[in-house]
């Protein structure tokens, strides 16, 4: 009689909470799209509500992870949030090698991001053109799924979150970097890819965050003022027994509590 082996396939999940490139931001979750036969679908004005709200609420960094034709109004949206000193990341689209440029991705003010593989190579679908400015993982990437579950998927919009963690981290360090300083940070230490120098497949290159993070010298700390409520001329005398110093962990008298942010750092991650 004839046996036969039998092959079993199995994979581990660990059963930690996964840690994204900035574990440290707060997020505000804005939904701008509804489900729709071919996918989610929104409109201008539902979309600069959206920003509207990100704004109000202290965003320093927007992401969007959606693509389409230019849209003047969107446009002036974005423009207006980036005169405001607020980061704006778009996933540079999933049409492939064929497409136009997508939107917002194309929009000057935004840091369009195209996706990598494993072995840095483009993702297939990942759009292409002038406008790219970085490029980050975005292929097979474990991410949480809906009802507590995990999933493998691709796509730029990955590589787009990649990228808002990142620029969170570089907010963290210093607050007072602009958008267009977090831009050039991004591509000066990003790591080439693909054709020496810019391109338009990679932009800059890809992402490294270590060289990216390194390169931002930490903001200069803060005095803090001592402030009394005594009249002035008034003589303190001289208690020994008196803390020198406030406890760290004391919460102050009032505190806001809206100052999340899509992306936001402690800071929330911008403002």
């Amino acid at each position: 009689m004839r046996s036969a082996a039998r092959k079993v396939r199995t994979s581990t999940v660990s059963h930690a909470r996964l840690m994204g490139s900035a574990p440290a931001a707060r997020i505000l979750a804005i939904r701008a799209f509804a489900e729709a036969p071919n996918g989610g679908e929104s409109t201008s004005f539902v979309i600069l509500k959206a920003l509207d709200y990100a704004t109000a609420h202290g965003a320093q960094i927007v992401n969007m992870s959606f693509a389409g034709p230019n849209d003047a109004l969107i446009e002036r949206g974005i423009y207006a949030a980036v005169a405001k000193g607020i980061v704006m990341v778009a996933a540079a689209g999933n049409a492939g090698a064929k497409s136009p440029p997508l939107y917002p991705a194309a929009n000057r003010s935004v840091i369009a991001v195209s996706a990598t593989d494993a072995q840095d190579r483009l993702f297939a679908a990942s759009n292409r053109g002038g406008h790219i400015v970085i490029s980050a993982p975005g292929v097979d990437i474990f991410l949480p799924a809906p009802d507590g579950k995990y999933q493998m998927t691709s796509g730029t919009s990955f590589s787009a979150a990649y990228i808002s963690g990142l620029a969170a981290l570089l907010l963290e360090r210093n607050p007072a970097l602009k958008p267009d300083e977090v831009r050039a940070i991004l591509m000066k230490t990003a790591r080439d890819l693909g054709a020496p120098g810019r391109d338009d497949l990679f932009g800059a290159g890809e992402a490294d965050a270590y060289a990216a993070v390194s390169a931002v010298a930490p903001a200069p700390a803060t005095p803090v003022a001592t402030v009394s409520d005594r009249p002035a001329g008034e003589i303190v005398p001289d208690r020994q027994d008196a803390p020198a110093t406030r406890a760290l962990n004391q919460p102050p008298a009032a505190m806001a509590s809206d100052k999340s942010a899509v992306g936001e750092v402690d800071r929330p991650a911008a403002r």
